[in-house]
């Protein structure tokens, strides 16, 4: 059986759901959520995970085609958009590529709603704020398996579209968050201590300078207290980050201990022959 969910969604071609088999594998789930509902959803997801708003329903088929061919993601792309180029799509373009740079999933619409996910890929992934376009590149990290499928766009006819350039803002700084998460959660010693370094350095650099004129040609006098105030101040920021590093390092593995979480995870199990599995 499949569980459907609708919440805020109208209807706009004659496709209906209830065309749908009635008989889906149990590990199946279907939401069509308004934006609103995306994070709750991805959530409660037991199976694959349908998200849906302007596009066709029709296309629901394909998306769940992919999933049993062993994709554990199935992301729409809008290839043919009824959206303005300036105002929607050209910002679209931009913003999918950072964030395929920075995430190293490489899809052509992160923006489109109408997903597929299997369950295994959703189990444990908490979703906060708006994370949820982010969604398919925390799949990826877990070692999901991701495709794209083309599924049509239909244009608006009601109401008026929530996103626009003044949300790059908001993006960029999820985009940051789910950066630092994704590749410093279980090291972030490494990130903070890596800034420390780089502040002792630049510190170092700029009291050698003050330092050299001083014994050297004299040709700065009047820059060489401000260099050395310089030099002192990235110390001491450099030694905050170094202690940051370090205390977070012990509250991640203090959240591992409580929770009983592993900082990884295991897709398969093999036994060897003669052995029970």
């Amino acid at each position: 059986m499949f569980e459907l969910s609708s919440f805020s969604w109208p209807m706009r071609r004659s496709s209906d759901l209830r065309e749908f088999p009635r008989r889906m594998a149990s590990d199946l789930f279907f939401s069509i959520t308004s934006q609103s509902t995306k994070p709750l959803h991805a959530r409660r997801a037991l199976g694959s995970s349908l998200t849906h708003r302007i596009n066709d329903p029709a296309d629901i088929p394909k998306l769940l085609q992919k999933i049993a061919e062993g994709y554990d993601v199935a992301s729409g792309w809008r290839k043919k958009r009824e959206d303005p180029f300036w105002s929607r799509r050209f910002p679209s373009i931009l913003a999918n590529s950072i964030i395929s740079s920075v995430t190293g999933v490489h899809l052509h619409d992160f923006g489109c709603t109408l997903k597929a996910y299997r369950r295994s890929s959703l189990e444990k992934i908490r979703l906060y704020g708006e994370m949820h376009r982010f969604l398919p590149a925390w799949c990826a990290w877990r070692g999901a398996k991701i495709t794209e499928v083309e599924v049509h766009h239909l244009p608006r006819t009601k109401g008026r579209s929530k996103y626009g350039l003044g949300r790059t803002f908001k993006v960029v700084l999820d985009l940051l968050t789910t950066k630092f998460i994704s590749g410093y959660l279980t090291k972030p010693s490494y990130f903070f201590g890596g800034l420390g370094l780089l502040f002792y350095l630049t510190g170092a650099l700029s009291g050698g300078v003050a330092f050299y004129d001083k014994l050297g040609p004299d040709r700065w006098p009047a820059l060489r207290i401000p260099l050395l105030l310089l030099a002192g101040f990235l110390g001491v920021v450099g030694t905050f980050l170094l202690l940051m590093g370090l205390i977070a390092e012990l509250i991640v593995r203090l959240y591992y201990e409580i929770s009983r979480e592993k900082p990884y995870q295991i897709k398969r199990t093999l036994s060897l022959p003669g052995e029970p599995d």
